[in-house]
């Protein structure tokens, strides 16, 4: 006990929170939603574009997206998921950003409901009850997620306004899996593939923060010079990692690893081109 601790103050976590066994996910999207369009003209109807970015998930069929539109009021809207593990919201933002910019849509919903502390899920209580002081590198990570539906409304008002940069490791991808019974068919596993069993979360956290220099090789794409950048959000950086990563970029950078209060609501304000976004949290 007294090594996880260490581990987790050292990530600068302060706060998880989960759901109460009577809260539903889809109860927790609707007020996400309903708190993204509360400011805006638009209602549910409007929404052209409806994209579900959850790990999170009630059905493997058809796509969630189209079972939280049609309960929600999102009637007119395409639907579809982006499945990439903790990347997904990013690569759905890139995928509207180059929509917006073929002029297809006019606005889209992204939403997100990660929901996974359910009893005989991918986490608990399966990885909260460690055998041995082993399971700690490759389970360790388990114990800093909470739940949170999220919802981010965008609109096609400066489709020029966003540049994105991505970098793939696809070597390293066995590093944080939730293998599916039968998973061996669609690749060549490796020993660390499902270290903790079939549909239960295996991450090696250390070995992770090992290959994030890639950060710093992705920001060199962007079109806006690395020593200008005012903040980074980071997922999945300690809070020591990313004080030292934001001191070598620049004085200036700020590292956002963690976030200490839940976000009600997010309107970012800086100089970089964010504001015809809006996101909300439930």
């Amino acid at each position: 006990m007294r090594t996880i601790k260490t581990q987790l103050d050292r990530s600068g976590l302060v706060n998880r929170r989960w759901c109460e066994s009577h809260e539903a996910p889809i109860d927790h999207v609707a007020m996400a939603t309903r708190k993204a369009l509360a400011e805006t003209y638009l209602r549910p109807e409007h929404i052209e574009l409806f994209i579900y970015v959850g790990i999170g998930r009630g059905l493997l069929e058809p796509g969630n997206s189209h079972m939280m539109a049609s309960a929600l009021g999102f009637i007119n809207a395409e639907c579809f998921d982006v499945v990439d593990a903790c990347m997904s919201w990013t690569r759905a933002m890139s995928i509207i950003d180059s929509l917006f910019k073929s002029g297809q849509y006019r606005n889209a919903m992204i939403v997100n409901a990660e929901f996974n502390m359910l009893a005989g899920g991918p986490l608990y209580p399966g990885n909260f009850a460690l055998k041995n002081k082993a399971q700690i590198e490759y389970t360790l990570p388990s114990f800093t997620i909470g739940e949170a539906a999220t919802a981010t409304l965008l609109v096609a008002k400066e489709p020029e306004n966003f540049s994105f940069a991505f970098r793939a490791k696809p070597e390293i991808s066995d590093l944080c899996t939730i293998p599916i019974p039968g998973y061996e068919g669609y690749c060549h596993p490796s020993e660390r593939v499902g270290k903790n069993g079939d549909m239960r979360f295996t991450s090696f956290g250390h070995e992770l923060h090992k290959n994030s220099d890639e950060l710093s090789e992705v920001l060199t794409k962007l079109p806006v010079p690395k020593q200008d950048i005012d903040i980074v959000f980071t997922h999945a950086f300690s809070k020591q990692r990313g004080t030292a990563t934001g001191r070598r970029w620049g004085s200036r950078t700020r590292c956002i690893t963690s976030i200490r209060r839940p976000a009600i609501s997010f309107r970012p304000r800086s100089r970089l081109p964010f504001h015809w976004q809006r996101t909300a949290g439930g």
